[in-house]
């Protein structure tokens, strides 16, 4: 039993135990590689991000340009919402730019929509799911006809709750009070 020749069941045996041996090892070096990966992919992602919070920085400037335009069309700011005679909500300050908002399709959308009628009557809500890029940021997950672009409403503010505001009638001025901002 003490000298097998080569190739004996013994040697094989002890090639088998060495094989087991090393498979801890490659195991513990392919976790440390998949680690370093995690913790890398997040700086592989990181200009994909940087371009979609660019795109959503030029949307708040889409719409803040809208605004001007309608604040000069109209002289006052939008209200955040039209009501009916029954003070329910009709159309919000968002189809309310459209208008204004110097982009394919924009206008040829406002113009489909029926502004006495309430944003959720069954001529109106079908249209919420042509929303425009504008008001969708790449980077939310949101569901759809919903927008991450809120208006700040009360006073002080641009967005009064039951009227429009002016330039003049903004007491902080405009550098100093927000305007629409993202969630």
């Amino acid at each position: 039993m003490g000298l097998n020749p080569v190739g004996s069941s013994d040697d094989s045996v002890a090639q088998k135990k060495r094989h087991v041996g090393c498979l801890p090892l490659g195991c513990i070096g392919t976790l440390i590689v998949g680690v370093m990966i995690a913790f890398l992919l997040p700086d592989i992602d990181t200009p994909r991000e940087k371009a979609r919070l660019l795109l959503c920085k030029n949307n708040l400037k889409h719409i803040g340009l809208a605004l001007h335009e309608y604040h000069d069309k109209f002289g006052s700011f939008p209200p955040p919402a039209t009501y009916d005679a029954d003070g329910q909500p009709l159309v919000s300050w968002r189809v309310l730019i459209l208008p204004c908002i110097d982009l394919p399709g924009t206008k040829e959308l406002f113009a489909q929509f029926r502004l006495d009628e309430p944003w959720d009557s069954p001529h109106n809500l079908p249209l919420a799911d042509k929303i425009p890029d504008v008001y969708r940021c790449p980077s939310d997950n949101l569901l759809p006809r919903t927008t991450g672009y809120v208006a700040a409403v009360g006073d002080g503010t641009y967005f009064q709750p039951h009227g429009t505001v002016s330039y003049t009638d903004v007491k902080d001025g405009g550098a100093l009070t927000g305007m629409v901002g993202e969630l």
